[in-house]
């Protein structure tokens, strides 16, 4: 459904999902989304210190957006490996708008670092990369990879795009906790290709869009109270700015039983013996802390089955 974006119609759902939008003066297309109760969610199940789960609530926020310009059938991940105090990132998002994300991170540095202050991505991740993956099953992987030299994960997809996919890009976020959780908002502007021809971006167009992004604030950005086709309007009225169908979004890990087997098939029995506490080998999700317990007779009789 396309509609101009102060049309009732897109009233309704404010959080918690995707807002396409394309600007019909200048033919750019874009994406908004605002995480809210999905963040959250993620978010507890993990006893995080503040500068960590900031960092993680923009990874989602950014995945999220890029996962939602793509049109594909499978999974877009988003990762991050350091030698700071966070050591990785990970994030993903389903074509169903299934997300998830976890960090791994040093908690014996964690009194280094005040949840009163704000980091940049260098203090907490140090050097390392950044590593884009699209995953669609039968069809070939796509994998894109930038170093992390930028003070932001915003700031280091920029230069992604900038350095890498040559398209020109606007990125904006913003991140706030509140008393009651985290919420988290990212929009993307870009001029694609058509016809598989790149064209020229008019310079005039270009400045009056980005004139425009800059106006718009992290309050509107994080306002529930606010829609986004509403806070689209304001922005960019007077470019016919038009919105679509919206997507969902949805904290649902992938995480199952069989999943976890598979793993402990593939371990040896010195691991197993490693892993294994009065009777019983505890397996905990990083995405969603759940736990598994199994016993080595459990295992062995997957393992039989699966013969």
């Amino acid at each position: 459904m396309s509609v101009s974006a102060n049309d009732n119609r897109t009233q309704g759902m404010t959080d918690d999902m995707i807002q396409p939008f394309q600007l019909e003066v200048s033919n750019f297309r874009g994406r908004i989304v605002r995480l809210n109760n999905v963040l959250s969610d993620i978010l507890s199940a993990h006893d995080y210190p503040d500068f960590v789960s900031r960092v993680l609530a923009e990874m989602l926020a950014v995945t999220t957006m890029l996962g939602g310009m793509l049109k594909f059938e499978g999974i877009f991940t988003m990762q991050t490996s350091g030698n700071g105090v966070i050591r990785s990132i990970v994030c993903d998002m389903t074509s169903s708008g299934d997300l998830r994300g976890y960090v791994s991170y040093d908690r014996d540095r964690v009194d280094e670092f005040s949840d009163e202050k704000e980091y940049s991505l260098h203090d907490v991740l140090g050097d390392g990369y950044m590593a884009f993956t699209v995953d669609q099953h039968m069809a070939e992987r796509y994998q894109g990879i930038v170093e992390l030299q930028k003070e932001s994960i915003i700031e280091s997809v920029q230069h992604y795009f900038n350095q890498s996919e040559q398209i020109n890009t606007l990125l904006k976020t913003a991140i706030c906790k509140k008393s009651d959780g985290w919420i988290a908002s990212a929009v993307m502007v870009q001029k694609l290709p058509e016809d598989q021809k790149i064209q020229l971006v008019d310079k005039d167009d270009w400045n009056r869009t980005r004139a425009l992004l800059d106006t718009c604030t992290d309050k509107e950005m994080l306002d529930s109270e606010l829609p986004l086709n509403e806070l689209l309007y304001r922005l960019f009225h007077e470019e016919g700015v038009r919105v679509f169908q919206v997507q969902e979004l949805h904290k649902n890990c992938r995480c199952s039983q069989q999943r976890v087997l598979n793993v402990l098939t593939t371990l040896s029995d010195d691991d197993l013996d490693h892993a294994e506490k009065e009777g019983q080998i505890e397996m905990v999700c990083e995405f969603c802390s759940k736990k598994y317990e199994f016993t080595r007779a459990d295992i062995e009789e997957y393992k039989n089955q699966a013969e």
